[in-house]
C-alpha cells in the first residue's frame, strides 16, 4: 500500500500574537506597559508533503516506512525559543505490525528534525519598547536578560525521537 498527502496549513490566518497580563504579588495588574507583554508570532502558511509505504510480508507481519518534508509556519521575524524553527522540517518513520488470531502488536519509531539560521541583517529594529506591535513590526528585544526575545539572530534547531508499542487484543 502507498499513501501520499500534500497539505497547506493556513497558519497566517490565525492568532498573530499572544498577550500576557503581568500581576504583582497582591494580584493587581501592573500599571501601563509593564502590565502587558505582547508576543508576536508572525506566522506564515505552511506546506508539507508526505509519503508512506506499507508492505505485507505475510499474514503474520507487515513493515512500514514513511517520510514528511514541510516548510515551517515560523518566520524569521517571529522566531522564538519555544516555537519550531523556521525553514524546512523533516520527519521519518519506521514501523512493523505482528498479527495473531486475537491480537496485534504494532511497533513504531520516528524522528523529526529541523534547523534554521537567522542572520542579524534580517532583523527589524527601532520600534519603541512601549509599542511592541505597530505597523506589522516589533521591537528589537534580543539583548542579554530580555524577558521577550523575538526574531533574534542565531541558530534554531530541534531533534525529536519517538518510539511506541501498542498491543490490541479482541475476540
Amino acid at each position: 500500500m502507498i499513501a501520499t498527502q500534500f497539505r497547506i496549513q493556513f497558519a497566517k490566518q490565525v492568532n498573530q500574537e499572544q498577550r500576557l497580563d503581568i500581576y504583582d504579588q497582591d494580584g493587581q495588574l501592573l500599571p501601563g506597559a509593564l502590565g502587558h507583554i505582547h508576543i508576536p508570532f508572525r506566522w506564515q502558511n505552511a506546506l508539507s508533503g508526505k509519503l508512506g509505504v506499507e508492505y505485507k510480508v505475510s499474514d503474520f507481519a507487515s513493515l512500514r516506512v514513511g517520510g514528511n518534508v514541510a516548510r515551517s509556519s515560523t518566520t524569521d521575524e517571529g522566531a522564538q525559543s519555544f516555537l519550531p524553527p523556521g525553514g524546512p522540517a523533516y520527519f521519518a518513520s519506521l514501523g512493523a505490525g505482528l498479527h495473531w488470531d486475537n491480537a496485534t502488536l504494532d511497533l513504531a519509531t520516528a524522528v523529526a528534525w529541523g534547523k534554521h539560521n537567522i542572520s542579524r541583517s534580517k532583523l527589524i529594529v527601532d520600534i519603541p519598547p512601549d509599542d511592541p506591535i505597530r505597523n506589522d513590526s516589533y521591537s528589537n528585544v534580543c539583548q542579554e536578560g530580555d524577558l521577550l526575545k523575538v526574531g533574534c539572530s542565531g541558530e534554531y534547531k530541534v531533534l525529536t525521537i519517538w518510539a511506541s508499542a501498542q498491543l490490541t487484543y479482541g475476540k
